[in-house]
């Protein structure tokens, strides 16, 4: 699940990745925590991530989908009303199941890197900034890449990636070069299975710092950045059963990064609250219903709304935060 404004009207609209019916929805956001009914675009392949960036540069949020089963990634141009062009599909690794963007090799132009399970690799494809791409470029990952992310973890001013090695319990660190090409990971140990990863700066040093959803130790990593790209060892929380995806905000309107992670053993979100320094405290815990796994925070009168998949019933909910 993504948030962007589809149709220019100010309200935060939400992109879902529906995996087994093989399409996304698009959701219109009415601005008041309530939205319009989806309307669904079909695509190849099992849709399992869904991301939204300006791919051909014309100010309107596109959108890219990893296929899990099809073996690509589908960009779908916006066309600025909440409606998008037909899908192109690029191919990537073996069963990609998450996408990022940005632009690695600083031309102006958004790229685009895939976690690709089944191959254990990442893909690269840059972008042509006409909302087209190059072929991918393979890089090894960790064992069954499952997610992820892109950020500056150092003071080199190039982007870099992260990604949740699953069955190896690691975040690789791909250093960017800034010409478009990565160094080898770095491995970091995390939580037993990490599903997602999420980069932010949570000790307010203006650098990205990581946090990681370990499924099977039911805890949350916290791994901190110095200004050389070097990340501290992780520290840990425990959150609900089976925590699955991750999203960040200022929820308790303090200035300060939160954690929002959703449990699909408990059916919760748990609600991690930062210190600013790096920890975090006060866990609170929202009852969903079953199977919750997407969680996006959503932008609403200067607060922060939670809106989460729910894959037993095919629903997505919408939190509305009561903090003033």
């Amino acid at each position: 699940m993504v948030t962007a404004d589809f149709n220019n009207d100010s309200a935060t609209d939400l992109a879902v990745a529906n995996t087994d019916s093989g399409t996304i929805g698009i959701y219109l956001g009415n601005g008041n925590g309530t939205f319009q009914n989806p309307n669904t675009i079909t695509l190849p392949g099992s849709p399992v991530s869904v991301r939204s960036g300006d791919f051909n540069n014309d100010g309107r949020p596109d959108l890219v989908v990893a296929n899990s089963n099809n073996d690509t990634v589908s960009v779908l141009l916006g066309n600025g009303d909440g409606t998008f062009q037909t899908q192109v599909a690029y191919p990537t690794g073996t069963n990609p199941t998450d996408v990022t963007s940005g632009d690695f090799n600083n031309d102006g132009n958004v790229d685009l890197a895939v976690a690709n399970f089944d191959s254990s690799t990442i893909s690269v494809l840059l972008g042509n900034g006409n909302g087209t791409f190059q072929t991918q470029v393979a890089y090894a990952a960790g064992q069954n890449p499952l997610a992820i992310t892109t950020a500056k973890f150092n003071n080199d001013l190039n982007l870099d990636l992260a990604v949740a090695n699953f069955n190896s319990s690691t975040v690789g660190i791909f250093p960017g070069r800034g010409d478009g090409t990565f160094l080898t990971q770095i491995l970091y140990t995390t939580g037993v299975n990490p599903t997602d990863v999420l980069a932010r700066d949570f000790n307010s040093d203006n650098i990205s710092d990581l946090a990681v959803a370990n499924s099977d130790s039911n805890t949350v990593s916290v791994l901190l950045s110095n200004s050389i790209g070097n990340f501290s060892t992780q520290q840990t929380y425990s959150v609900g059963t089976l925590p699955v995806d991750l999203a960040s905000a200022d929820f308790n309107r303090d200035n300060k990064t939160d954690l929002a992670v959703t449990n699909q053993g408990s059916n919760s979100v748990t609600i991690l609250f930062g210190n600013g320094d790096g920890t975090f405290q006060n866990l609170t815990t929202v009852q969903t219903g079953v199977l919750p796994e997407g969680v996006a925070a959503i932008s609403r009168n200067g607060g922060f709304d939670l809106a989460v998949t729910l894959t037993n019933t095919s629903l997505v909910s919408v939190y509305l935060n009561q903090c003033t």
